[in-house]
């Protein structure tokens, strides 16, 4: 957090937008100054991210730094309150910024158009007080948890799924998120909004909670030695229907290959080869659709049953059912096996789909676990793996 300065003044409009916040002895003007400092990014836009970034915006947090890949569509706008009908199809970072700086004109807002990159954006991050993780998907949660604990920053955790929620605030010397979730699940274990269905409010409260845990972060006094707060982290899990609040105490887990928690000393560096999972770039349809206008063209790989194929598919989409899929990748891996499919895998960028979602992140994870294996024999993979947001039924619906 930036050091503050006898010097930073407040103006008098700012007193008089903040004025019930500044009566507060929990805020008052050197908390204000604490928040008009501070820097926080925020990844993903969508349910928890509109409420988040308009709680953050309105208490006064200086400079906010949106992270989404995704474009605005109808299903959104009942959970998303940033958004309306005339914003359908524009970027949601684009459309988030609009209306934060209507809301607080002395915030600072940088979009990203695009999923938080591991490795090229640390330098990005290098002045961010606190990474918000408002994402929907295990593999940008993975992500967030790797990058925060490689470079000491603390984050909050938020997901929702029907009717409830949880939220933790992990601090670089607590536990993170793989001491609660060691071995991730695969797509359709654990559903998400597009998949399961989300109640509205539910996100708005969930996010709710979230951001009052974050300012309450950005409010505390800079403590000599962090290590004294974080001996412990509460998970609140939350359910909407009927209302209830639990509160959970977690430890530092031994065995996390994050913490590389050694007998009482901890290391402060992450060993790549362990942390780096095989999860797939989520793309929405519609940057799909523009990145092949602009020449891109990926191996596209159906992993739908012969049923659904037959509904309708994307065009030039090779047809692998996920089962027969699996099979080959293990046969070329495990006997060198001669498969032309796979070995056009290995030198180009791949999209993967299904009917909805979870398959698609089940088989490119598989993808991409291959391409990772095959990178130490002669033949070395390049590309990226993608996975198909909503699925056929997405894509059906934007071309219509």
């Amino acid at each position: 957090m930036s050091p503050l300065r006898d010097e930073l003044l407040i103006s008098p409009l700012e007193r008089q937008r903040f004025d019930r916040q500044l009566r507060l002895n929990t805020c008052g003007e050197v908390g204000y100054s604490r928040l008009k400092t501070s820097t926080v990014a925020v990844i993903g836009a969508g349910g928890l991210g509109c409420t988040v970034l308009t709680a953050l915006a309105s208490t006064g947090v200086g400079r906010l730094l949106i992270f989404d890949f995704d474009r605005v569509s109808l299903s959104n706008l009942h959970r998303q309150p940033l958004y309306r009908d005339q914003d359908i199809g524009f970027a949601k970072v684009e459309v988030a910024a609009r209306e934060l700086s209507t809301i607080n004109p002395y915030c600072h807002i940088e979009i990203y158009d695009r999923p938080l990159r591991r490795y090229a954006d640390l330098s990005t991050l290098t002045d961010v007080d606190l990474i918000l993780d408002c994402t929907d998907r295990f593999s940008a949660r993975s992500n967030i948890a790797a990058i925060c604990r490689e470079i000491s920053l603390p984050y909050c955790y938020a997901s929702v799924s029907g009717t409830d929620g949880q939220v933790a605030l992990f601090r670089p010397y607590g536990a993170c998120l793989r001491c609660l979730f060691p071995h991730f699940p695969s797509g359709g274990v654990i559903q998400s909004c597009d998949q399961g269905g989300v109640l509205g409010v539910t996100a708005q409260m969930v996010g709710a909670i979230q951001a009052q845990i974050a300012i309450d972060y950005l409010l505390e006094k800079p403590s000599a030695n962090p290590q004294t707060k974080a001996q412990r982290t509460t998970l609140h899990v939350i359910s909407t229907s009927p209302f209830s609040v639990q509160q959970l105490q977690m430890n530092r887990a031994r065995d996390c290959h994050l913490c590389h928690h050694e007998g009482s000393h901890v290391t402060s560096k992450v060993d790549h080869n362990q942390t780096i999972e095989p999860f797939p770039i989520p793309i929405s349809a519609q940057r799909v659709m523009e990145r092949m206008k602009s020449g891109w063209s990926p191996l596209i790989i159906d992993v739908r049953t012969e049923h659904e194929r037959a509904q309708g598919a994307i065009d030039r989409s090779i047809h692998l059912p996920i089962e027969s899929l699996q099979e080959r990748l293990h046969r070329a891996h495990k006997s060198a096996f001669n498969d032309s499919t796979l070995n056009d895998l290995s030198d180009s960028d791949a999209l993967v789909y299904c009917q909805r979602g979870p398959r698609a992140e089940r088989a490119a994870r598989a993808i991409q676990q291959y391409k990772a294996e095959i990178k130490t024999s002669t033949v070395r993979g390049n590309g990226e793996v993608y996975e198909l947001v909503g699925g056929y039924c997405g894509w059906r619906d934007i071309i219509k």
